[in-house]
């Protein structure tokens, strides 16, 4: 696969999940524009491998988080607070939910922003006591 047609596939990797459909449809008419049949076909199944990371990802995700767990997490405060997000932003990718044709999941940056939240919001709640 040529190098432009790979740096475009990664570019539209690395937009998923925030940038807009109109962006998205744009990356992909370029693809199809430049892109040998060939290409297309590599692209297809780094795709297919891509969404099934995803889908593992998601799983991953809510294996470590048990259900009994998931009812004391502050989501919403944790949106807000460290993402400046809704909370149906956050639960959407949390649970990998299908938003308009796209699975929405948390990115490795994200991870680490949700991983951190918890950390400080479980040290802000083992320093509680009441007198």
């Amino acid at each position: 696969m040529r190098p432009e047609v790979k740096q475009l596939f990664e570019k539209c990797k690395s937009a998923a999940g925030t940038a807009d459909s109109g962006t998205i449809d744009q990356m992909a008419k370029r693809m199809r524009e430049i892109a040998t049949p060939e290409e297309m076909q590599e692209v297809e199944e780094l795709m297919r491998v891509w969404l099934n990371e995803i889908g593992d990802d998601i799983a991953d995700i809510k294996k470590q988080i048990r259900e009994e767990d998931y009812k004391l997490l502050p989501i919403s405060y944790i949106a807000k607070n460290y993402f400046g997000k809704s909370s149906s932003w956050l639960y959407q990718r949390i649970n990998g939910t299908n938003v308009r044709g796209r699975t929405y999941t948390l990115n490795g940056e994200q991870k680490k922003v949700f991983n951190s939240a918890l950390k400080e919001i479980g040290e802000k709640i083992a320093s509680l006591s009441i007198d």
